[in-house]
């Protein structure tokens, strides 16, 4: 039985490459907020999607939902849904402040929160955060927030999960062309 990956922001840059790569071998499953692109990807590369923006828990929810309908398990979730903001703190106007915290941070916390029931024994959360979690740059105060607390996130839920032997890695790419 092919193992199930379910992927956020898995209609662009990172995310598409690796529901790509991974489609031939694995149950995919893209998790995108614009339902026509978010289609269109997965009927190009030949996998399962569903719409949710990882903002919205309920919709995740519903997202898990219908995952579980079709597969009745996930055995690797990748966190990679993410948005970019640089710019200084006193320049940057509070909706795109909530806009990142939300994606960035939120969408990691609400998306585990809503597919981790549907994992068992040896499936594994990966979370792509990014250098931004682990160094810090002038003008980038934000981004580099919402990417430090999913630091902290993935080295407490690892703690958390260890016991259910449900692995938790974090992901710290450096510059990867992508759309973000």
């Amino acid at each position: 039985m092919r193992k199930v990956v379910v992927i956020t922001g898995g209609t662009d840059g990172l995310g598409a490459t690796l529901a790509k790569q991974l489609a031939a071998q694995y149950n995919v499953v893209i998790v995108g907020r614009n339902a026509e692109k978010t289609r269109y990807v997965a009927d190009s590369i030949e996998c399962t999607y569903v719409i949710a923006d990882v903002r919205d828990p309920d919709a995740l929810k519903r997202a898990a939902e219908e995952v579980k309908e079709r597969f009745h398990r996930v055995d690797r979730l990748v966190n990679n849904a993410g948005v970019w903001i640089e710019g200084k703190l006193l320049d940057t106007e509070s909706e795109k402040i909530d806009e990142v915290i939300r994606v960035n941070t939120l969408g990691v916390i609400y998306s585990t929160q809503a597919f981790l029931p549907l994992m068992n024994t040896g499936s594994l959360i990966v979370n792509v955060i990014s250098q931004a979690g682990l160094t810090a740059k002038a003008e980038r105060t934000i981004y580099n927030t919402s990417k430090w607390a999913l630091t902290g996130f993935t080295k407490s839920l690892q703690l958390e999960l260890a016991p259910l032997h449900i692995r938790v890695a974090g992901f710290y790419p450096g510059a990867i062309q992508t759309g973000l």
